[in-house]
């Protein structure tokens, strides 16, 4: 374990956050962001896989040998390498359940659910093992134990207490730091190098099949030649396949130029069929980038009532509304995403953590 850095927090000395994704994936932005609330002390990355990039953490728990995956499947059943760490913590957070099974050996646990898709969903569960599915349901079997459990949205609550009644999950939403912010198009093409003459759909997303990534080329091959598609995420092989100039995908993006992307697009563009919330879609309201996403419960949650949510079962109804979302002008975009935009902001959220931590006799 590397050396705990810390800082005073609102919580009390000893207390930390606790992610097991790297910092680049949405679940470690989420992981900074609840540390940016500064109620924490420490910011701690318990690495459970060989794979795992582990940059951006000063905190480090590992292994020194191998066997990560294995090592995290024998700790459910009570054969630990995590226990004495977990142990070492006045009050934590996990922010995702991949770990719930470690409050039996500290109870001052609280977590984050993003979704249940794992085990609640067979499109999902697709794009896991066997052996992930039976680690993730001990996890979430465990849930019932911890001191308190935020979900981040009602859609996930819901789920929660539809599989496990017992569970009563606070509903916290996402929300992004102050980067996402309105920025003049021309000044933020320039700096990425983007065609002013070309209209921009981005999308960020990860390879998993709910993603409905299939979709992308054929929405893009629908919309006039001066459209250009630019996903943002790991390159799946039915993406690989597309030679089409008019899509680009990047793996990964600097950190610093993250922002500049929905700053200098035309439309933010997401298919998904399911989600658990989908930090892309606030990132670009607080950018005041139009959106055109699937007509889905956690679309609905975050925008209301739309023009610009599509049936993914009638996904030839998407061009006509990037057409549309692109031709929104600045000051309508400004208005229509400032009222929404400003229930996903820091303010709110820190608010909300405290109460929720008060509530549990732990602030």
């Amino acid at each position: 374990m590397s050396e705990i850095n810390s800082r005073n927090s609102r919580l009390g000395n000893n207390s930390a956050v606790i992610s097991c994704s790297p910092m680049n994936t949405g679940l470690g932005t989420y992981s900074r962001l609840l540390y940016d609330l500064n109620l924490f002390e420490s910011l701690v990355y318990f690495r459970k896989s060989s794979r795992s990039d582990e940059s951006g953490y000063e905190n480090v728990v590992k292994p020194r040998r191998g066997f990560y995956n294995f090592r995290a499947f024998l700790s459910i059943y009570g054969i630990s390498f995590w226990k004495k760490y977990i142990q070492h913590y006045g009050f934590s957070h996990l922010t995702s359940p991949e770990f719930f099974h470690l409050v039996r050996y500290n109870h001052n646990i609280t977590g984050t659910v993003h979704d249940l898709q794992p085990i609640d969903d067979r499109l999902s569960s697709s794009a896991y093992s066997y052996a992930f599915i039976r680690y993730m349901k001990k996890n979430y079997d465990a849930m019932g134990d911890l001191k308190g459990v935020v979900a981040i949205s009602n859609v996930t609550a819901e789920a929660i207490r539809k599989k496990l009644p017992d569970v009563s999950p606070v509903v916290i939403h996402h929300w992004t730091d102050d980067r996402f912010i309105f920025r003049e198009r021309d000044s933020a093409r320039k700096k990425l190098g983007f065609d002013e003459a070309v209209r921009y759909i981005l999308n960020v997303s990860s390879p998993e099949p709910r993603k409905n990534l299939a979709l992308l080329p054929e929405v893009i091959a629908s919309l006039p030649e001066n459209f250009r598609l630019i996903r943002i995420g790991k390159l799946t092989p039915a993406l690989d396949r597309i030679k089409d100039k008019r899509f680009v995908n990047i793996e990964s993006v600097p950190d610093a130029d993250y922002p500049l992307y929905f700053n200098a697009s035309d439309v933010y563009f997401s298919p998904s069929i399911r989600e658990g919330f989908g930090r892309p879609t606030i990132e670009a309201i607080n950018s005041s980038l139009p959106v055109v996403l699937s007509d889905i419960p956690i679309n609905r949650e975050i925008l209301g009532d739309s023009k610009f949510l599509v049936n993914p079962e009638n996904p030839e109804n998407f061009p006509d509304k990037i057409l549309q979302a692109a031709d929104m002008d600045t000051a309508k975009r400004n208005s229509l995403y400032h009222r929404i935009g400003a229930y996903y902001r820091k303010d709110r959220a820190l608010k909300q953590y405290q109460e929720f931590y008060e509530r549990l006799g732990v602030a």
